[in-house]
């Protein structure tokens, strides 16, 4: 399954169990395992340690009850081992829908260039568009890059010392993990979550405001 279904079929299944069955859970990749490991400590405090063989990881684990007001850690949701400030997703039906009322804003950066046109042009108006995030007077509640805007979180982008210090402030750098396996970046990424659907699809539903540069 694809990032963010392991989660999200895990939910639906956790919510059909008695308190106490027991459940197998088995994904195909390690971005899946770290993800369904952190979303069962996170929501049920159920620890889980998979094993792994040939490819292939598994936990057994018994059904707790949901912890009350639990809320995903966005740093627990990461599709590679990386530092991070959390951001929240909430618990609703369909595994996305937020619980919160809408607040804050944030920047979507599905580009590691702003505008069309010339390229280089594009990554210097980028760069210089992140730098004046610090001088805004709220700052966003997080700055989101897809696609080809993950290599601006990675190692050799001119914005890495501006994310780290929007992260420093409290802003929330959240990297997409489909993408940065897309860009074999999983090595290279320097700042933020490395983070996946599920996390900031809820995100975008909590929030009050979206800039999509």
């Amino acid at each position: 399954m694809i990032c963010p279904l392991p989660i999200i079929t895990l939910k639906r299944r956790m919510g059909e169990l008695a308190r106490g069955e027991e459940l197998e859970v088995t994904v195909d990749n390690r971005q899946a395992s770290i993800n369904v490991t952190h979303f069962l400590q996170e929501y049920y405090g159920i620890a889980v340690q998979f094993t792994e063989e040939t490819g292939v990881y598994r936990a057994t684990f018994r059904n707790g009850e949901p912890l009350a007001g639990a809320v995903p850690d966005a740093s627990q949701y990461s599709c590679a081992p990386t530092g991070g400030q959390p951001a929240s997703v909430a618990n609703g039906e369909n595994g996305m829908s937020a619980r919160l009322a809408p607040t804050g804003t944030v920047v979507l950066c599905p580009s590691n260039a702003f505008g069309n046109g010339d390229q280089t042009l594009g990554e210097i108006l980028m760069k210089g568009f992140l730098s004046t995030l610090e001088a805004w007077p709220e700052l966003p509640q997080a700055v989101v890059f897809l696609n080809s805007g993950v290599k601006l979180a990675a190692e050799g982008s001119g914005a890495l010392d501006t994310l780290r210090n929007l992260e420093q402030k409290g802003v929330k750098i959240l990297v997409c993990g489909t993408c940065v396996a897309f860009y074999k970046l999983a090595d290279a990424v320097r700042v933020g979550v490395v983070s996946n659907m599920f996390t900031i699809s809820g995100l975008l539903q909590q929030t009050s405001k979206v800039i999509r540069i």
